[in-house]
């Protein structure tokens, strides 16, 4: 087909139509091809070319951080076969969706877009997702890539990363998701500087990353397309990204000037584009039934529904009389705000199950006398708390980790008069619970369940299904817990932590937590025993049982975390999962296999390796309750550096006793620590002398580090 179109025709598909469309080539059979978001249900338009025109009516499925609690591949795949089956159906070539950056801070606004804080979580339901999406010949789209972990300042931030933290964690999802043989790659908004390796530059021209890195290190044989409006000159983004979108503010320009480009590198990009197309012309465009949607979307929030609190007051009988507080009772919200946003077929609340007979509303949080008295009756209250998609959104950050204060207020008051309360939020990611935990005997962690927002709730609090939902994220006591300030205002936003965020940073600096990754309460309880590893062939193969030993069938989570001796901190890393259900005084084996590449990390002199060595297992049922440990011996790679005083010093402080001697030097000559792990380790010794440091000292300091750095 390629060498049936003009060099003009080619440069018209590297450019979109519309808002949501690429250009027709109706002479050689390349029909309208149509995008459309989202991660959270299909929004298409009756005419895609018109972004004017009206929006389908499409499930709203629950948010992808919802999704994430449930730790359930075959659900997510199941809803990824939804979206795929509507898109389908309303001639949609490409789902925009899902994004899988991670969630460095509770503030990130689009937290509720993403699955988790954890790179193998995301990584793992992002591949579910895309199967299912994919298996209806519709195109899923892995976004953003890369980098892209605030909202603040998003098209002018600067994130700045050294390579082991880039490969080790923010590039993972995508080389974990990228066996479902994706389609679609989206670049983002934001510049990158990776530390030693390329200047400061916008994705959308980054040869590096998207070139040497996505497509050639990581394998990535499909497109990429950039972000809507992300791109600043189209011409530097020739032979790097494929498609840019909506459309090229200087797509005549570039037109004009076609004969500068080389013909081998457009036709790289058409062919992956002509690709597309033939992957859609597969796609039968068959009617949905949007009841049997919904119905499967109320059991995924069933499983993602998490139950944080409960001091012996769910579940509930169905006779006992309740007072019930708050507009979500009736109005919860479907989702967060921004691209996201769509018509839902129908949506649901509580109060469309609850008998009327046995409660009392009040959908204001303000206290009245009638509420008042109403209290003192001993009744059981149901608050219902949390944020809108006006306070939630795209394109801005969180300003606040509490719940609205005019809610909190009003807890609080009525916590004075029946601590009989069982809290329940609609949030879009984790808040801070530690200034109200004494007001509430229960909290459910509800979060945006789309369309779903009735009967899974209903059941849960009246025990007709057993709440199995775990934290896909961590809730820090407070936001000032968190690794580095939030969000960074300046261009310059450096990923000073590395590698260890989230649960890992918590754990590691031993900070209390709300409740930690993976944290979730059932109606049974179960015992974790006989951790068996063996290992054949380079592979690890891990054996469990956990044994239901409650009076109510459960799905329990099971989680497996790695300690290598060769991680550049030593704290328990999220390398499996898998969630079984198991009947009363029954047990379940769980088995886990990890790879080579499992247990491989990323050494800037040798590329990704996995080391000979001793590694520890630990099994347990979140990231702070390890009930079982074991250890092997893994024969594989031997690391080898050759490290100069011309190496950048951030190469050598990953030996751990170099890391801490070069702490002990900053902290003595109070230096900027990250200004010289960026730079040659002589810049380290000339700066010491300008200091008036003793050149022998000097010296000694810097044959130190490179002994060190180099000792593996």
């Amino acid at each position: 087909m390629i060498n049936k179109l003009t060099k003009k025709e080619k440069l018209s598909l590297l450019t979109g139509e519309s808002r949501w469309t690429l250009n027709p080539i109706e002479r050689v059979g390349i029909k309208r091809y149509v995008f459309a978001d989202g991660p959270h249900g299909v929004r298409s338009y009756e005419n895609p070319c018109d972004n004017d025109s009206l929006v389908n009516k499409a499930t709203a499925t629950p948010s992808l951080a919802l999704l994430a609690n449930t730790f359930n591949r075959n659900l997510v795949y199941k809803v990824g076969d939804v979206l795929g089956k509507e898109a389908a159906f309303y001639g949609v070539d490409a789902l925009l969706a899902p994004g899988i950056n991670l969630k460095r801070s509770p503030l990130a606004g689009r937290n509720f877009e993403y699955f988790s804080e954890d790179p193998v979580v995301t990584g793992v339901l992002a591949e579910a997702f895309v199967n299912g999406v994919q298996k209806n010949y519709v195109a899923a789209t892995l976004k953003h890539y890369i980098l892209n972990e605030q909202e603040t300042n998003r098209f002018n931030n600067i994130s700045v990363v050294d390579e082991r933290t880039l490969h080790e964690v923010y590039l993972k999802p995508f080389k974990i998701a990228l066996k479902a043989k994706r389609k679609l790659v989206m670049s983002s908004y934001n510049r990158a500087l990776i530390i030693n390796k390329t200047k400061e530059e916008h994705i959308t021209e980054s040869d590096y990353l998207v070139n040497k890195i996505l497509r050639r290190k990581l394998g990535f044989k499909g497109t990429v397309v950039s972000d809507w409006d992300s791109v600043q000159n189209k011409d530097n983004t020739i032979g790097i990204i494929d498609i840019e979108m909506p459309y090229s503010k200087n797509k005549e320009l570039s037109i004009k000037h076609a004969k500068k480009y080389d013909d081998k590198v457009i036709d790289k990009s058409v062919n992956r584009i002509i690709e597309l197309f033939k992957f859609s012309k597969k796609r039968k465009q068959e009617n949905v039934n949007f009841l049997e949607h919904h119905e499967l979307m109320n059991k995924v929030v069933e499983e993602g529904i998490v139950l944080l609190k409960n001091e012996n007051i769910l579940p509930l009988n169905k006779d006992e009389k309740l007072i019930i507080i708050g507009p979500f009772f009736k109005n919860p919200p479907v989702g967060g705000g921004g691209s996201s946003e769509l018509r839902p077929f129908l949506e649901d609340s509580l109060f469309n199950y609850m008998n009327k007979g046995n409660y009392t509303y009040y959908e204001s949080y303000e206290m009245t006398d009638v509420l008042k008295n109403d209290l003192l009756t001993s009744k059981k209250v149901l608050f219902l708390s949390g944020h809108t998609k006006s306070e939630v959104s795209e394109s801005k950050d969180k300003k606040s980790y509490s719940l609205p204060e005019n809610q909190i207020n009003l807890l609080r008051k009525i916590s004075s008069i029946n601590k009989n309360i069982i809290l329940i939020t609609y949030t879009a990611s984790s808040y801070e619970t530690k200034s109200i935990n004494n007001t509430y005997k229960a909290l459910i962690y509800h979060g945006f369940a789309g369309q779903c927002n009735g009967k899974p709730l209903y059941n849960v609090l009246y025990g007709i299904i057993n709440p199995s939902g775990k934290l896909s994220e961590t809730f820090p006591v407070s936001e000032k817990n968190n690794v580095y300030p939030f969000p960074v205002i300046k261009d310059y936003n450096e990923y000073k932590e590395k590698t260890l965020f989230g649960y890992r940073y918590y754990n590691y600096k031993e900070i209390d937590v709300s409740y930690p990754f993976g944290y979730g309460l059932s109606y049974t309880t179960f015992s974790y025993d006989n951790l068996e590893i063996k290992c054949e062939n380079r592979e690890v193969y891990i054996y469990v049982d956990i044994t239901n030993t409650g009076v109510v069938k459960g799905k329990e989570t099971v989680f497996v975390f790695l300690v290598s001796p060769f991680y550049q901190y030593k704290t328990p890393t999220l390398v499996a999962f898998d969630k079984k259900e198991i009947f009363p005084s029954e047990t379940q084996r769980y088995e886990f296999k990890l790879t080579k590449e499992d247990l491989e990390i990323y050494n800037p002199n040798q590329g990704y390796i996995t080391p000979t060595g001793i590694y520890d297992i630990y099994v347990g049922s979140n990231a702070n309750d390890f009930f079982l440990k074991e250890t092997f011996n893994y024969i594989c790679d031997k690391i080898t550096n050759n490290y100069t005083r011309e190496t950048t010093l951030f190469h050598l402080i990953q030996n751990k006793k170099c890391q801490e001697y070069y702490d002990e030097i900053v902290k003595m000559y109070e230096l900027d620590a990250f200004f010289f792990e960026v730079n040659p380790v002589k810049r380290l010794k000339e700066e010491l002398l300008k200091k008036g440091i003793a050149v022998r000292t000097a010296n000694e300091i810097e044959k130190k580090l490179l002994r060190l750095g180099n000792d593996r």
